[in-house]
């Protein structure tokens, strides 16, 4: 195995001169918290464990309610690390059912950003949950979260019935 210690002295350097180490524990912390409020707004939906940390590649948690559960399906609430997105995705319970309804979905249409490949990408379809300004929106940024799932969820269930 080939350790590449140039980068373990990047990181090093990193967390030494940023603050990089307190910027990523608060971004936990909104994210954890993101995750209870949505549960108290969404008390139909059954959330699956809890906030995952995916080695920065991306952060999410995940939920669903009778509808979806029908389907196979579930909604994620993902943060994209490097690209610095919130979205929310359609996804199934295994890659079998994504490709099933990915298939069912692609004759009917949507708006929404469909996966180019059910079976390599996490996703069925996706949107992002912050607006242009990121997280400069403060305590009102959750209420347009709440806002942009909600229609997320009325679309997608709505979508799926169909």
């Amino acid at each position: 195995m080939e350790i590449h210690f140039e980068y373990l002295r990047e990181y090093e350097s990193l967390l030494q001169s940023t603050p990089l180490q307190r910027d990523y524990q608060e971004f936990l912390r909104f994210f954890k918290y993101l995750r209870a409020d949505l549960e108290q707004a969404f008390p139909s939906c059954a959330f699956l464990g809890g906030a995952v940390e995916n080695g920065m590649d991306y952060s999410y948690f995940q939920f669903t309610d009778d509808a979806l559960r029908t389907h196979g399906l579930k909604i994620v609430i993902a943060y994209v690390h490097k690209a610095c997105s919130l979205e929310i995705w359609l996804s199934g319970v295994n890659r079998k059912t994504q490709a099933d309804v990915f298939s069912r979905l692609q004759k009917t249409g949507t708006d929404y950003e469909q996966t180019p490949d059910p079976n390599r990408f996490d996703y069925i379809l996706k949107a992002k949950l912050l607006p242009e300004g990121g997280f400069s929106g403060g305590d009102s940024l959750f209420g347009e979260i709440r806002v942009n799932v909600r229609r997320f969820l009325e679309d997608v269930t709505v979508l799926c019935a169909g």
